[in-house]
C-alpha cells in the first residue's frame, strides 16, 4: 500500500470516529485487507463480492460508544450477540445465517 493510500484510509478512520454519531452504520467496499485493517474498527458483517477478476469485500461497521470501566449491559431487552442472525417466529425457527466470519478468505 502506498503512502497516499495509507493516508486516505487513516483520514477515513478519523472521519468515521470523529464525525459519525453512535449507531451510524458505515459500509466500505475494499479489495485490500490491510487497508481496511487501518480503520481499526470491529466489523459487523462482511460479504464477498467478485467483479471480473477483482475479489472484493463489502464490509459493514456500526459506530458505537465505548463502555466505561465497570459498565455492564443489563435489562430485559439486551441479548447476547453470538455472531449469528436467527429468524424466529412463535416457536418456529428459520435458517441460521452467519453475520461474520472469524477467518477472512481474502484471495
Amino acid at each position: 500500500m502506498t503512502e497516499d493510500i495509507a493516508e486516505s484510509w487513516e483520514g477515513l478512520r478519523h472521519f468515521i470516529r470523529d464525525k459519525c454519531p453512535n449507531g451510524t452504520q458505515v459500509y466500505v467496499l475494499s479489495g485490500d485487507k490491510t487497508a481496511t485493517a487501518a480503520l481499526k474498527l470491529k466489523r459487523d458483517r462482511m460479504i464477498p463480492l467478485q467483479t471480473g477478476d477483482q475479489h472484493l469485500r463489502w464490509i459493514q461497521y456500526t459506530i458505537g460508544r465505548k463502555k466505561k470501566r465497570g459498565e455492564h449491559q443489563t435489562g430485559e431487552g439486551n441479548q447476547q450477540q453470538s455472531g449469528y442472525a436467527n429468524a424466529t417466529t412463535e416457536g418456529k425457527s428459520g435458517p441460521t445465517v452467519p453475520t461474520s466470519t472469524t477467518e477472512d478468505s481474502w484471495v
